[in-house]
């Protein structure tokens, strides 16, 4: 199969350096850091595919994808936005909210007065991505149903469960498109959101293992999702 190009971001160091773990191969470093954020970048691959992985100090997803397509693959097919979040405001119905570890699957962000200038001109090929996408996400859950077990030391919990906001819509023409729309990509390409929970019940004795817990789930799950993608177009 002919590798692909993918581009992978995060704003926590910590997560730069467990999405770096997952590479198969190693390429090289660059220090894109200026005076707006600091910006480091990897280059390697997972399964023959080509990943540039990206770490914003200061969370400029927008800036960072479009440095990476300008200065690395002009041809990126797909973001992951990956990394941790400390209070989750997902609700799921039937299900209670993601707990510790949990990982929660996400479209980006898109502006509402945005969606149908945005949706007119979405290209055929960004469509079909987005559904080969979600189908290389929900294979990877069904893959694992009772969950990815994770290793980590002092940290009594030994597997995530992956939660998927989009699953009610997976492979629907709408959902589609709301993955193409996402501002953290410049609606350019299809993105996912893939951060795991690292907030902490209150008195909880694993309090400064939960973050570096979640951040290796996030890349434990990114990296699941792209050994399942079909070859993108």
């Amino acid at each position: 199969m002919v590798g692909y190009s993918i581009g992978w971001m995060v704003c926590l160091y910590t997560a730069y350096v467990d999405a770096r773990s997952q590479l198969d191969t190693f390429e090289e470093d660059l220090d894109w850091s200026d005076n707006e954020d600091t910006l480091l970048v990897t280059k390697g691959t997972i399964a023959g595919h080509n990943v540039v992985i990206a770490f914003t100090q200061n969370k400029k997803f927008p800036r960072t994808a479009s440095k990476m397509t300008r200065h690395i693959f002009n041809d990126v097919k797909l973001f992951f936005i990956g990394g941790v979040d400390f209070v989750s405001s997902h609700q799921f119905d039937n299900r209670p909210p993601p707990s510790l570890g949990d990982c929660v699957l996400t479209p980006g962000s898109c502006r509402p007065h945005l969606w149908h200038e945005i949706r007119q001109n979405l290209k055929k090929k960004a469509r079909l991505n987005a559904k080969r996408l979600l189908t290389a996400a929900g294979d990877f859950r069904a893959q694992n149903p009772q969950g990815v077990p994770i290793t980590m030391d002092n940290v009594n919990y030994n597997s995530i469960n992956i939660n998927a906001l989009y699953e009610m819509y997976e492979l629907s023409a709408e959902r589609q498109d709301r993955m193409c729309c996402a501002e953290e990509a410049n609606y350019m390409v299809p993105c996912m959101i893939a951060s795991c929970m690292g907030g902490f019940h209150q008195g909880d004795e694993n309090f400064n293992a939960w973050v570096p817990f979640a951040s290796k789930a996030s890349a434990t799950v990114i990296r699941g999702i792209i050994q399942n993608l079909e070859r993108l177009t």
